[in-house]
């Protein structure tokens, strides 16, 4: 599967649900970093594949970089 280039992403105002089938599409995989004002859990390892986002109200609020 070709991955889409990060700055062609869309995912602004989806819902957590629409946003990772959007970015499984598109050749990623979606991780919230920050929910409601509150970081979440995360590992430190690194993926290429992999959007991190901040989701606020169940919605991508903004797209935090790739790893």
């Amino acid at each position: 599967m070709t991955q889409t280039p990060l700055d062609d992403l869309d995912l602004i105002g989806l819902t957590t649900k629409q946003a990772r089938k959007y970015a499984n599409k598109h050749g990623w995989n979606l991780r919230i970093l920050k929910n409601d004002g509150v970081d979440t859990v995360r590992t430190y390892d690194y993926k290429s594949n992999r959007v991190n986002v901040e989701v606020v109200l169940d919605k991508v609020y903004d797209i935090l970089g790739v790893g």
